[in-house]
This record gives C-alpha cells, sequence and structure tokens, in this order.
C-alpha cells in the first residue's frame, strides 16, 4: 500500500518538475495525495513528514515554489531508494553482444524509412528496401535485427530480395540474430535463416544442422539435409534419411547425395530410380556428375532398346527410356550420344510410339554440340521422310558456312505435299534461331538514325538514356530473305532484311499497306526492316503510321515505338510535336514532347539515304 502511494507521488513530482513548481499551487492531485499520506504517517513519521511537503508545496507561491518542490523530491527519491531492491534476480551470466565494427552512423531518417519498410505493411516497401540497399544503409549494425526478421515477410518478392541481398550485405555481424531468431518449428523463414547460418558459419553449426534435420518442421528438415550435401562425413545421416518415409525428406537426401557423387550416394540414387521412388529421383541425378551413375543409366537404356521392337513390351520400355532420358538431360557423356545416336540410326526402333522419345534423343544431341553429334545430326537430313531435318538444320547452322546451309535446306522450305511437314519444321527452327523482331525494331530504329540524323549507333538503342546492345544471332546467307519474300513468310523477312535490296524493299511496302496500324506488332517489324534496308520512304511510312493511329486510344509507347519516332530527320519534328498534343496522357504528352525537340535539335546535320 505505501510503496503504491509512494509511486503515486513520485509521478506526481516528475510531472511538476517537468512543466514547473509554479504549477504546484493549488494542484488537485497532490491535494488529494496529502490525507492518504498523513495517514502512513501515524505509524511512520517520514510519511507525515512528505504529506506537510505537499501542504507547503501546494500552498507556496512565486519564489517559494521551487526550493518545496526540490525538497519534497529529494525526500521522496530518498524514501523510494529505501524501499525498493536494487539488485537483480537470478545468477550473473556473460551478455553476448555482436560486432559493432559495421556501424555506420547512418541517420535517422534513413535508417527509419528502411527499417519502417522491412518491419511494416503497405505499398513501395521494397522500393524503399532497394533504395536503401543500394545506399548502404544495411551496414548500419541498427538494420541488423528488424532486416532478419524480414526473413518472415510474407510478400514473396520482398522476402527474396531481403535474402539475396539485404542480410549478405549484413555480413558475419547478422550470425547471433539468425540464430536468436532461428526457430526450428517454424516454415520458409526459418529455412531462409538456416541457410545464411550455413552460408555463415559452414560446418561450424553441424550441431545445428543435424538438430534441425530431426526436429525441425518438415520444410527445416528438408533444407538442413540439403545443406548437408556438400560435407562427405555426413554421407551415412544422408543415406539413412534417404529411405524416410515423407517423400520430401528423401527427395532432399537425394539432391544431398547427388551433390555429395560419392560412390556410395550413386549407388543409393540408382537403387531408388529402379525403384518406386523414381520419380523423385529424377531431378536429383540429372544434377548429379558421378560418372559412373551416368554409365549405369546408359546400360540400362541400352537395356531397353531390343523391348521397343516387341509390341507387347514397347510401352514399359518407352516409360523407362524417357525416364533415363530427363535423367541424362544436360549430360554430355560420349556414351550418352552413342545410345541416342543408335536409337536415332536403327529402323526397328521408328516406331509411333518412340516419337517422343526420339525427339528428345534429337535435342539432347543437338544440346551437346559436339563435332560427332553434329555430324550425325546433319546425315539425319534426308533420312525417313525427313523427319529429323529441323535438328538437321540447326546443327549445320552451327557448324556449316552460310551458304552451304542454304544450298542443303533451301529448297525444303518450298516443300509440297508429304513434304510440306518437313517444311513446317524447318520454318520453326529458322523462327527458332532468329532473335524477334519486338526489340530488335528498337536497335534497327537507332542504327537507321546515322543516316536520319536519329539517335544512336549501328547495334544499340538509346532512349532517354538507356542503351541495350543487340544480341548476336548467326550469319545468314541473303539468297534466304529472298526465299522468305517468294514464300511470304513476312515475319522472316523482317527479321533477315539487312542490305538495301530493291526487291526486299518492294516486298516490305507491300506489306505495309496491309499494316499500316501502329498496334500491330508487324507494323513495327516493318517499318523496322524498311529502316535497314535505307528506304527512302520510310520516314514518311512511319509519320503515316503514327498519324492513322487514333491516338486517343494510345496509353503507351514501348521502346520499339519511341525508336521509330527517334529514327525521324529533323523535318518531321513539327509533326512529331503535333502527334504529341493528341495524345490523352501528360506523361506520355512530354515524353514524345521531347523527343520532338531532339529531332529537332539535328537540323543543321546532313540527312544521307
Amino acid at each position: 500500500m505505501s510503496i503504491q502511494l509512494l509511486q503515486e507521488l513520485h509521478s506526481e513530482v516528475r510531472r511538476l518538475f517537468i512543466a514547473g513548481s509554479a504549477l504546484a499551487a493549488g494542484d488537485v492531485r497532490l491535494d488529494k495525495l496529502r490525507p492518504r499520506l498523513e495517514a502512513l504517517g501515524e505509524h511512520a513519521p517520514v510519511f507525515h513528514r512528505l504529506a506537510r511537503l505537499v501542504e507547503q508545496l501546494t500552498e507556496a507561491s512565486g519564489d517559494e515554489a521551487p526550493p518545496k518542490l526540490l525538497e519534497l523530491g529529494t525526500l521522496l527519491h530518498a524514501v523510494m531508494y529505501t524501499q525498493g531492491k536494487t539488485d537483480a534476480a537470478g545468477e550473473a551470466v556473460p551478455i553476448r553482444t555482436v560486432d559493432t565494427s559495421c556501424y555506420t552512423g547512418v541517420s535517422y531518417r534513413k535508417l527509419r524509412a528502411a527499417t519502417e519498410a522491412l518491419t511494416q505493411k503497405g505499398p513501395g516497401r521494397l522500393e524503399a528496401i532497394r533504395t536503401a540497399y543500394e545506399e548502404g544503409v544495411f551496414r548500419d549494425i541498427r538494420t541488423i535485427v528488424p532486416a532478419v526478421s524480414a526473413l518472415d515477410e510474407t510478400n514473396s518478392e520482398i522476402a527474396e530480395y531481403v535474402t539475396e541481398y539485404v542480410v549478405p550485405a549484413l555480413g558475419e555481424q547478422a550470425l547471433p540474430v539468425l540464430k536468436s531468431q532461428f526457430d526450428v518449428q517454424a516454415g520458409k523463414g526459418a529455412v531462409r535463416r538456416l541457410q545464411h547460418i550455413h552460408r555463415i558459419a559452414g560446418m561450424k553449426e553441424k550441431t545445428l544442422y543435424l538438430q534441425a534435420m530431426t526436429e525441425g518442421s518438415l520444410e527445416v528438415r528438408a533444407a538442413a539435409i540439403k545443406l548437408l550435401g556438400v560435407y562427405p562425413e555426413c554421407e551415412a545421416v544422408l543415406l539413412e534419411q534417404s529411405l524416410d518415409k515423407k517423400k520430401e525428406i528423401r527427395r532432399a537426401a537425394y539432391f544431398a547425395l547427388a551433390e555429395l557423387a560419392s560412390g556410395a550416394a550413386a549407388d543409393r540414387l540408382y537403387q531408388a530410380f529402379l525403384g518406386k521412388d523414381r520419380d523423385n529421383a529424377i531431378d536429383p541425378i540429372q544434377s548429379c556428375e558421378s560418372k559412373s551413375l551416368t554409365e549405369r543409366l546408359v546400360s540400362f537404356a541400352e537395356a531397353q532398346l531390343p523391348s521397343l521392337a516387341q509390341a507387347e513390351a514397347a510401352e514399359q520400355a518407352i516409360a523407362a527410356l524417357e525416364a533415363a532420358a530427363q535423367c541424362m538431360d544436360g549430360k554430355t557423356h560420349p556414351q550418352i550420344a552413342d545410345l541416342w545416336m543408335r536409337l536415332l540410326s536403327e529402323p526397328a526402333f521408328a516406331g509411333k510410339e518412340a516419337d517422343t522419345l526420339q525427339r528428345e534423343a534429337a535435342r539432347q544431341l543437338l544440346a551437346m554440340g559436339l563435332p560427332g553429334t553434329d555430324r550425325f545430326l546433319l546425315a539425319l537430313s534426308e533420312q525417313r521422310d525427313r523427319k529429323w531435318i529441323a535438328y538437321s538444320f540447326q546443327a549445320a547452322v552451327r557448324t556449316l558456312p552460310p551458304g552451304e546451309v542454304y544450298d542443303r535446306f533451301a529448297q525444303a522450305f518450298k516443300a509440297k505435299g508429304k513434304q510440306q511437314a518437313a517444311a513446317k519444321e524447318l520454318l520453326h527452327a529458322f523462327y527458332t534461331l532468329t532473335e524477334p523482331a519486338g526489340w530488335r525494331a528498337a536497335g534497327e530504329a537507332a542504327s537507321y538514325g546515322t543516316a536520319y540524323d536519329g539517335a544512336a549507333s549501328l547495334g544499340t538503342a538509346s532512349l532517354g538514356g538507356a542503351e541495350r546492345a543487340l544480341p548476336a544471332g548467326p550469319e545468314w546467307d541473303s539468297r534466304w530473305v529472298h526465299l522468305f519474300a517468294d514464300i511470304n513468310e513476312e515475319e522472316l523477312v523482317c527479321r533477315l532484311a539487312s542490305e538495301p535490296d530493291d526487291k526486299v524493299t518492294s516486298y516490305l511496302l507491300k506489306r505495309w499497306e496491309t499494316a499500316p496500324q501502329l498496334m500491330k506488332p508487324r507494323t513495327v517489324s516493318i517499318l523496322g526492316a524498311l529502316l535497314r534496308q535505307r528506304c527512302k520512304d520510310a520516314p514518311e511510312l512511319i509519320m503515316r503510321t503514327f498519324e492513322l493511329t487514333k491516338a486517343k486510344q494510345i496509353y503507351y509507347l514501348d521502346d520499339e515505338k519511341l525508336a521509330l519516332l527517334a529514327a525521324l530527320p529533323a523535318a518531321y519534328a513539327e509533326r512529331v510535336a503535333q502527334f504529341a498534343e493528341a495524345l490523352p496522357y501528360e506523361s506520355l504528352k512530354q515524353q514524345v514532347r521531347e523527343l520532338a525537340e531532339r529531332i529537332k535539335s539535328q537540323e543543321n546535320k546532313a540527312v544521307t539515304y
């Protein structure tokens, strides 16, 4: 009772110390406490003394109030000190500290923005975190706790950014916080913490990994098992975990064993492949670099080949071979190449049931890129009604001179009747090997801008200060573009049109007449190709395309379209400015106005065609 009263009095005295002793005169709160103090004073004179001081303070005026308040406060603190306890309960233990070498003295304004983005909800947080990271805010020790806490973030983008950039920027100083916040029974946040602990401490925290593997939640167990795959001494533990009842744990153990790639690990993976757990073992085996395991898979696959020619056994053999093919995808072992070349060579394996498997075999041979596999694929071009001609064509593009590629395959693009399927396969391959016309149009316009006093140099597109290099593709014989014009493959003509050519230009001009609408992607491709052709009508066609489009329906202009405008000569600056005024959004208007000014600034330069 007395302690509570002393605390109430202390609160009021502290209030007056802050507000000023002048407010003590007639203070109602102090007056309410005085009778209770007098009542206790009957048993302890010190309370009677406190009651008198309270009375004197509430009746004091002017210069009398400050010394009375000070006297009351001094006595009150002395009494409270004698009534309270100053020692802490429990046994004294050392305090764990964090290395403070990462303190950078970041201003509180920046620090607060970063920590609020990490700990609170709302829009714009990812951008705030990214800005803080770029400014080095997360080198400050005060960001460690909120940054590590953000590993539990439910927003996947923020969680991934914090995991990939922010926490690694904290360095080793984050380890104590990571360990203190690690909950073995938690979910994704705990997994991220465990991965960072391993990144910093490695095998020094082996005990923690083993604890997580045995006591953790399903996600934590699987993550801990995968971490142990780089430690040979953990082989026995991983082999044991690969027999677990839960498929998630077995799969994690398979990945760890694949990383280990020891003899025992290879044996266990192969055993899983042969058993009921094949589906879970395929991806780990694919990532395993064990040569012996690969050779055993090849032997297994070779043993299945004879069954392809037996109707009753073909279905089961194909399923087994397709699983083996998934395991061997991405590997360049010579025995794999021999296996797939045999599969594609022998007529006995040519049934329709094996078509998907054979296509996968051809794809893997092409991906290997070995001289022997490329020669084999080239030899397939005339076999089985040219079924594999697309793979032969891609191997030829990689290994033969451009002219020879054309001589070998050009006529197949014009095939009719039964050979039309081969022509479609070739067209698909050609599209695969040539870059899309989309972004390339920006580069074409920019490069043509050197002739029309435009923007950037050949090979790059520069708009608003940003440059992007155009990707390099295969070199093509100049006859291809004529062939595609003859068979009316418009997009391929646009992709391949480069040097000025009257036939190609004439074709493109006719195609533009059927597609002058700016919102169609093919229109951009055609105009970009005309720019590369140095067509003298290209600037007018570009401007007319924009003017024919209803400006009120244009809400956004991508890089390709802006690059077309940037390629216009100075004489078009006024028309571009007029086009800008018809656009619906002020930001878009301003963007095109600035482009018009850039075009106009080129008016003193000579125009070349």
